[in-house]
C-alpha cells in the first residue's frame, strides 16, 4: 500500500472557523501539494470573495488558503493514476478516514461540503456520533466547472436565458449566506 499517494488538509488561519470539504485530491493537487487547484480553486476563490463581501464577520479572508480545506478522502485519484476522479464510498466511510475528518474539522463552526462525496463524508461523520453533529453544515455543488455549470438555478430572473458562471457563483454565495443567517 506504499504506492498510495495522499495530499493532506490545509489548516488555514488560526482564527478562521470555516471549512470547505471537497471530494479528493487529483493530479494537480499531487503535483503542487496544495488542495483545490486549477478551475476548482478559481471557482472557490470567486465564491469566497462574494461570501467575504456579504458576511465578513464569518468569511474574514478572500484567499482560499486562509480557510480550512480538506477532502472526503485524502487519497489522490485521477484517470492516468487509477482510472478514477472520485473516491469510492467505501474509501470515504473507512473508520480511519472518518477519524481524520473529525480531527481536521472539530474546531470549525461552519462546514461547507462541495459535492456529493463531501456530503457523504460529513453525514458519515455525524452518523458516527462525532463532534461535527452540532456544527452548521451547508451542502453545495462541487466547485469544479462541471458542478457549477450543471446547477439548476431557481427564480424568474434565471428562466429562459443562459446564466453566466459569475451568476452561478453569486447564487451559491446567496444560498450559503441564507443558511448561515
Amino acid at each position: 500500500m506504499s504506492d498510495i499517494k495522499v495530499v493532506n488538509y490545509n489548516k488555514g488561519k488560526s482564527d478562521n472557523k470555516v471549512a470547505f470539504v471537497l471530494s479528493c485530491p487529483g493530479q494537480f493537487e499531487e503535483q503542487t501539494g496544495k488542495l483545490v487547484a486549477r478551475a476548482t480553486g478559481d471557482n472557490l476563490e470567486m465564491l469566497i470573495e462574494r461570501l467575504h463581501d456579504s458576511k465578513p464577520d464569518v468569511f474574514r479572508y478572500t484567499d482560499r488558503y486562509d480557510y480550512r480545506l480538506t477532502n472526503s478522502s485524502n487519497i489522490v485519484h485521477y484517470d492516468a493514476l487509477d482510472g478514477r476522479s472520485e473516491p469510492l464510498d467505501s474509501e470515504i466511510k473507512k473508520p480511519d478516514n472518518i477519524k481524520r475528518l473529525v480531527s481536521e474539522l472539530s474546531d470549525m463552526d461552519y462546514i461547507i461540503t462541495c459535492g456529493k462525496k463531501a456530503q457523504l463524508a460529513i453525514e458519515t461523520c455525524k452518523d458516527a456520533g462525532s463532534a461535527l453533529s452540532g456544527k452548521t453544515i451547508i451542502n453545495i455543488v462541487h466547485m469544479g466547472n462541471r458542478g457549477v455549470n450543471s446547477m439548476r438555478l431557481q427564480g424568474a430572473k434565471y428562466e429562459g436565458r443562459k446564466v453566466s458562471k459569475d451568476e452561478r457563483i453569486e447564487y451559491l454565495a446567496e444560498k450559503i449566506i441564507g443558511e448561515i443567517g
